[in-house]
């Protein structure tokens, strides 16, 4: 405590949140409690320290309707992320986290500190709101030396393939799915990897693909599959069960759904 102020701080650096529900809190962008995480104390300063391999994924807030919203970490007025507190418990591969702020989100919401953030950190959040991503900015009236913020993702960010209708993009191309990392896109090699997922089909494509490139000619998309891997039947029998316009696949374990 200083001088009526209070510091709450939470801290989660291993494990999985996921598969909550909090119900009736309002419509998304209203008041979306976290169904993962939620850090709000009116009038107090709150941390919520994240590192290693954490996971705040697949928690949703549903409105009066039934409406289903991703809600994971929700951070109210005067909360944020901490990152390597003190230098520690530096994020790991297959952290992930998604967040919903209680302001906005609007194009450069600052959802971490600056004290210890590294511009790769982004990789391991992304936006609830599916029109936002996660990104490393220094705008000095913002972050100072720098925080992970909102941004507004741009046609150019966005790689010309298409996983189960998920747009693979700069930002979530190290996660596609928001999983930790059952799927990654390397956009200098053109490399899908699917590593023990499940991929259904795209259900706003009229063919129904669960797997789409639309590399110009020339290029070629490669799928690597590590494990099993499962492509889903598209819902129309008159479809492929999978279909990649162009590729090659590489590697074993990969079976199809049951019919």
């Amino acid at each position: 405590s200083n001088g009526g102020d209070i510091m709450v701080q939470v801290t989660v650096t291993g494990g999985t949140i996921t598969g909550n529900t909090v119900f009736e809190s309002g419509e998304f962008g209203s008041d979306p409690a976290g169904g993962g995480v939620y850090s709000k104390t009116p009038g107090f300063s709150n941390f919520v320290t994240l590192g290693g391999t954490a996971k705040i994924i697949g928690n949703v807030d549903s409105d009066y309707e039934g409406n289903n919203y991703a809600s994971n970490l929700y951070l109210g007025d005067n909360s944020a992320i901490q990152i390597r507190e003190y230098g520690d418990n530096a994020p790991a591969e297959g952290m992930s986290v998604g967040v919903t702020t209680e302001y906005g989100p609007y194009e450069g919401t600052p959802v971490t500190f600056a004290a210890y953030v590294e511009p790769t950190d982004a990789k391991y959040f992304f936006a609830d709101n599916e029109d936002y991503a996660v990104a490393f900015g220094n705008d000095e009236d913002v972050c100072g030396e720098g925080c992970l913020q909102l941004v507004v993702p741009q046609a150019e960010d966005y790689y010309p393939v298409r996983i189960g209708g998920t747009k693979i993009s700069r930002f979530n191309k190290d996660d596609v799915l928001r999983d930790g990392g059952s799927v990654s896109f390397d956009p200098d090699t053109n490399t899908l990897t699917l590593n023990n997922t499940t991929i259904g089909a795209d259900a706003e494509s009229s063919l129904r693909e669960a797997i789409k490139s639309e590399l110009p000619a020339g290029k070629t998309l490669t799928v690597k599959l590590i494990g099993t891997n499962v492509i889903g039947r598209a819902p129309d029998e008159e479809y492929e069960e999978y279909t990649v316009k162009t590729g090659l696949f590489i590697g074993k374990g990969m079976t199809k759904a049951a019919a």
